[in-house]
Protein backbone atom coordinates (compact mmCIF):
# COMPACT_ATOMS: atom_id res chain seq x y z
CA UNK A 1 0.00 0.00 0.00
CA UNK A 2 2.73 2.77 0.99
CA UNK A 3 4.52 1.58 -2.59
CA UNK A 4 0.88 2.21 -4.66
CA UNK A 5 1.16 5.47 -2.65
CA UNK A 6 4.32 6.66 -3.21
CA UNK A 7 4.25 6.27 -7.17
CA UNK A 8 0.64 7.87 -6.76
CA UNK A 9 2.48 11.15 -5.31
CA UNK A 10 5.19 11.07 -7.66
CA UNK A 11 2.54 10.69 -10.74
CA UNK A 12 1.03 13.69 -9.23
CA UNK A 13 4.14 15.60 -9.08
CA UNK A 14 5.17 15.11 -12.59
CA UNK A 15 1.42 15.88 -13.60
CA UNK A 16 1.62 18.97 -11.60
CA UNK A 17 4.77 20.08 -13.21
CA UNK A 18 3.61 19.75 -16.61
CA UNK A 19 0.34 22.11 -15.92
CA UNK A 20 2.81 24.24 -14.64
CA UNK A 21 4.45 24.85 -17.73
CA UNK A 22 1.31 24.40 -19.79
CA UNK A 23 0.29 26.99 -18.14
CA UNK A 24 3.32 29.00 -18.73
CA UNK A 25 2.84 28.37 -22.23
CA UNK A 26 -0.63 29.35 -22.28
CA UNK A 27 0.58 32.63 -20.51
CA UNK A 28 3.06 33.34 -23.06
CA UNK A 29 0.38 32.89 -25.82
CA UNK A 30 -1.76 35.60 -24.16
CA UNK A 31 1.20 37.86 -23.92
CA UNK A 32 1.79 37.86 -27.51
CA UNK A 33 -2.01 38.41 -28.17
CA UNK A 34 -2.53 41.06 -25.91
CA UNK A 35 0.84 42.97 -27.51
CA UNK A 36 -1.34 42.78 -31.31
CA UNK A 37 -4.15 44.38 -29.74
CA UNK A 38 -2.67 46.74 -26.37
CA UNK A 39 1.08 46.94 -27.81
CA UNK A 40 4.37 47.13 -25.98
CA UNK A 41 2.47 48.74 -22.67
CA UNK A 42 1.15 44.80 -21.58
CA UNK A 43 4.08 42.80 -21.40
CA UNK A 44 5.87 43.94 -17.76
CA UNK A 45 2.41 44.05 -15.89
CA UNK A 46 1.58 40.82 -17.96
CA UNK A 47 4.37 38.91 -17.08
CA UNK A 48 4.82 40.25 -13.89
CA UNK A 49 1.13 38.35 -12.89
CA UNK A 50 2.46 35.30 -14.40
CA UNK A 51 5.93 35.31 -12.32
CA UNK A 52 3.87 35.82 -9.28
CA UNK A 53 1.37 33.41 -10.18
CA UNK A 54 4.85 30.98 -10.61
CA UNK A 55 6.00 31.60 -7.67
CA UNK A 56 2.50 31.27 -5.78
CA UNK A 57 2.53 27.46 -7.49
CA UNK A 58 6.45 27.27 -6.06
CA UNK A 59 5.00 27.71 -2.67
CA UNK A 60 2.21 25.32 -2.69
CA UNK A 61 4.70 22.67 -4.04
CA UNK A 62 6.85 23.30 -0.92
CA UNK A 63 7.23 20.04 1.11
CA UNK A 64 6.59 20.11 5.32
CA UNK A 65 4.26 22.82 5.57
CA UNK A 66 0.51 23.02 5.88
CA UNK A 67 -1.82 24.39 3.36
CA UNK A 68 -2.52 27.29 5.56
CA UNK A 69 1.27 27.95 5.84
CA UNK A 70 1.61 27.30 1.52
CA UNK A 71 -1.38 29.99 1.37
CA UNK A 72 -0.40 32.27 3.44
CA UNK A 73 3.37 32.94 1.61
CA UNK A 74 2.10 32.99 -1.35
CA UNK A 75 -0.49 35.75 -0.73
CA UNK A 76 2.39 37.59 0.90
CA UNK A 77 4.58 36.94 -1.91
CA UNK A 78 1.86 38.42 -3.83
CA UNK A 79 1.19 41.82 -1.94
CA UNK A 80 4.95 42.18 -1.75
CA UNK A 81 5.56 41.94 -5.00
CA UNK A 82 2.94 44.57 -6.23
CA UNK A 83 3.91 47.03 -3.45
CA UNK A 84 7.44 47.00 -3.96
CA UNK A 85 6.61 46.86 -7.90
CA UNK A 86 4.61 50.37 -7.69
CA UNK A 87 7.16 51.75 -5.51
CA UNK A 88 9.84 51.21 -8.16
CA UNK A 89 7.49 52.32 -10.82
CA UNK A 90 8.51 55.90 -9.16
CA UNK A 91 9.57 58.06 -11.12
CA UNK A 92 10.50 61.15 -8.93
CA UNK A 93 12.52 58.61 -6.12
CA UNK A 94 12.12 56.65 -3.19
CA UNK A 95 12.76 57.99 0.29
CA UNK A 96 16.18 58.45 1.66
CA UNK A 97 17.80 54.94 2.34
CA UNK A 98 15.11 53.04 0.87
CA UNK A 99 17.34 51.26 -1.57
CA UNK A 100 19.45 50.49 0.85
CA UNK A 101 17.43 49.94 4.10
CA UNK A 102 15.97 47.07 1.34
CA UNK A 103 18.88 45.66 0.66
CA UNK A 104 20.67 45.19 4.14
CA UNK A 105 17.15 44.26 5.30
CA UNK A 106 17.01 41.04 2.49
CA UNK A 107 20.74 40.09 3.49
CA UNK A 108 19.96 39.94 7.15
CA UNK A 109 16.79 38.13 6.46
CA UNK A 110 18.67 36.27 4.02
CA UNK A 111 21.20 35.01 6.57
CA UNK A 112 18.75 33.97 9.20
CA UNK A 113 16.61 31.91 6.53
CA UNK A 114 19.92 30.58 5.80
CA UNK A 115 20.98 29.66 9.43
CA UNK A 116 17.42 27.80 9.92
CA UNK A 117 17.45 25.79 7.04
CA UNK A 118 21.56 24.66 8.30
CA UNK A 119 20.49 23.80 11.69
CA UNK A 120 16.90 22.31 11.20
CA UNK A 121 16.90 20.34 7.25
CA UNK A 122 13.28 19.37 7.12
CA UNK A 123 12.77 23.08 7.39
CA UNK A 124 14.99 23.77 3.85
CA UNK A 125 12.75 23.79 1.24
CA UNK A 126 10.54 26.83 3.04
CA UNK A 127 13.83 28.65 4.00
CA UNK A 128 14.77 28.57 -0.04
CA UNK A 129 11.45 29.24 -1.05
CA UNK A 130 11.30 32.34 1.23
CA UNK A 131 14.56 33.06 0.10
CA UNK A 132 13.48 33.16 -3.95
CA UNK A 133 10.23 35.87 -2.61
CA UNK A 134 13.30 37.90 -1.03
CA UNK A 135 14.70 37.56 -4.88
CA UNK A 136 11.49 38.18 -6.41
CA UNK A 137 10.87 41.12 -3.96
CA UNK A 138 14.22 42.78 -4.73
CA UNK A 139 13.47 42.39 -8.58
CA UNK A 140 10.27 44.53 -8.16
CA UNK A 141 11.87 47.23 -6.70
CA UNK A 142 14.99 47.59 -8.75
CA UNK A 143 13.56 46.75 -12.31
CA UNK A 144 11.59 50.31 -12.75
CA UNK A 145 13.44 53.39 -12.69
CA UNK A 146 14.78 52.52 -9.09
CA UNK A 147 17.91 50.39 -10.30
CA UNK A 148 19.50 52.64 -12.70
CA UNK A 149 22.91 53.63 -12.66
CA UNK A 150 22.16 56.83 -10.87
CA UNK A 151 25.44 58.39 -9.02
CA UNK A 152 27.74 54.77 -9.39
CA UNK A 153 29.91 55.90 -12.21
CA UNK A 154 30.77 59.35 -10.61
CA UNK A 155 31.60 57.29 -7.38
CA UNK A 156 33.77 55.31 -9.19
CA UNK A 157 35.44 58.02 -10.86
CA UNK A 158 36.21 59.74 -7.19
CA UNK A 159 37.18 56.51 -5.38
CA UNK A 160 39.55 55.22 -8.11
CA UNK A 161 40.14 57.98 -10.02
CA UNK A 162 38.83 56.76 -13.49
CA UNK A 163 37.83 58.99 -16.30
CA UNK A 164 34.11 58.96 -17.35
CA UNK A 165 34.59 56.44 -20.24
CA UNK A 166 36.16 53.84 -18.03
CA UNK A 167 33.67 54.33 -15.21
CA UNK A 168 31.45 53.54 -17.29
CA UNK A 169 32.49 50.34 -18.63
CA UNK A 170 33.50 49.40 -15.36
CA UNK A 171 29.92 50.26 -13.87
CA UNK A 172 27.97 48.25 -16.89
CA UNK A 173 30.82 45.33 -16.05
CA UNK A 174 30.04 45.15 -12.63
CA UNK A 175 26.71 45.23 -13.36
CA UNK A 176 26.24 42.70 -14.99
CA UNK A 177 28.40 40.08 -12.75
CA UNK A 178 25.93 41.22 -10.39
CA UNK A 179 22.65 40.38 -12.13
CA UNK A 180 24.89 36.65 -13.43
CA UNK A 181 24.58 36.28 -10.07
CA UNK A 182 21.69 37.38 -8.49
CA UNK A 183 19.88 35.29 -11.13
CA UNK A 184 22.12 32.28 -10.23
CA UNK A 185 21.08 32.62 -6.72
CA UNK A 186 17.52 32.72 -7.21
CA UNK A 187 17.37 30.02 -9.90
CA UNK A 188 19.30 27.86 -6.89
CA UNK A 189 16.86 28.65 -4.25
CA UNK A 190 13.85 28.04 -6.77
CA UNK A 191 15.49 24.35 -6.88
CA UNK A 192 15.44 23.79 -3.40
CA UNK A 193 12.36 24.83 -2.66
CA UNK A 194 11.24 22.03 -4.95
CA UNK A 195 10.47 18.61 -3.28
CA UNK A 196 12.28 15.27 -3.84
CA UNK A 197 15.95 15.50 -5.76
CA UNK A 198 17.20 17.69 -8.44
CA UNK A 199 16.47 16.11 -11.80
CA UNK A 200 15.86 17.42 -14.86
CA UNK A 201 12.66 18.21 -14.91
CA UNK A 202 12.79 20.22 -12.04
CA UNK A 203 16.34 22.25 -13.34
CA UNK A 204 13.25 22.98 -16.11
CA UNK A 205 10.67 24.44 -14.04
CA UNK A 206 13.25 26.65 -11.94
CA UNK A 207 14.61 27.81 -15.53
CA UNK A 208 11.37 28.49 -15.98
CA UNK A 209 10.81 30.83 -12.96
CA UNK A 210 13.39 32.65 -13.81
CA UNK A 211 13.11 33.29 -17.00
CA UNK A 212 9.29 34.38 -15.96
CA UNK A 213 11.22 36.97 -13.58
CA UNK A 214 14.01 37.75 -15.74
CA UNK A 215 11.37 39.15 -19.11
CA UNK A 216 9.62 41.26 -16.69
CA UNK A 217 12.74 42.98 -15.32
CA UNK A 218 13.97 43.77 -18.69
CA UNK A 219 9.88 44.46 -20.28
CA UNK A 220 9.63 46.96 -17.41
CA UNK A 221 13.09 48.22 -18.09
CA UNK A 222 11.78 49.35 -21.79
CA UNK A 223 9.57 51.37 -20.11
CA UNK A 224 11.04 53.94 -18.60
CA UNK A 225 13.31 57.14 -19.80
CA UNK A 226 16.55 56.15 -18.09
CA UNK A 227 16.71 52.65 -18.68
CA UNK A 228 16.91 49.88 -21.48
CA UNK A 229 16.18 46.34 -21.49
CA UNK A 230 17.42 43.83 -23.86
CA UNK A 231 16.78 40.32 -24.61
CA UNK A 232 20.55 39.76 -24.45
CA UNK A 233 20.43 40.56 -20.28
CA UNK A 234 17.62 37.20 -20.22
CA UNK A 235 20.11 35.20 -21.40
CA UNK A 236 22.89 36.03 -19.44
CA UNK A 237 20.16 35.73 -16.31
CA UNK A 238 19.32 32.24 -17.35
CA UNK A 239 23.03 31.78 -17.82
CA UNK A 240 23.75 32.77 -14.17
CA UNK A 241 20.76 30.66 -13.15
CA UNK A 242 21.50 27.26 -14.76
CA UNK A 243 25.61 27.55 -13.98
CA UNK A 244 24.60 28.28 -10.30
CA UNK A 245 21.99 25.08 -10.09
CA UNK A 246 24.19 22.42 -12.20
CA UNK A 247 27.44 23.50 -9.74
CA UNK A 248 25.28 23.10 -6.81
CA UNK A 249 23.79 19.60 -8.32
CA UNK A 250 27.41 18.16 -9.13
CA UNK A 251 28.76 19.67 -5.66
CA UNK A 252 25.76 17.55 -4.01
CA UNK A 253 26.72 14.00 -6.33
CA UNK A 254 30.01 14.51 -5.15
CA UNK A 255 29.54 14.96 -1.43
CA UNK A 256 26.82 11.95 -1.53
CA UNK A 257 28.81 9.79 -3.25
Amino acid sequence: MGRVWHTDRGGFRKVRAWIGIAGAAVGFALILSGYAVFGSAVHPSALAVMAVVSSIWLWWTVPGVGPAFRLGAGALHAVGFASLWAAGASEVGLPGGFKAGLVLGSLLVGAALAGTGWRRPERHPACAAAGATLCAWLIAAFSGSQGAPGSYPSWLELLFGLDPVAAEAVSTVSRKFLHFFFYGLFGLLTLRAMPGRPSWRRFGVALLIVALYASTDEARQMGTRVRSGSPWDVLLDLSGAAALMALSAFWRRGSEG
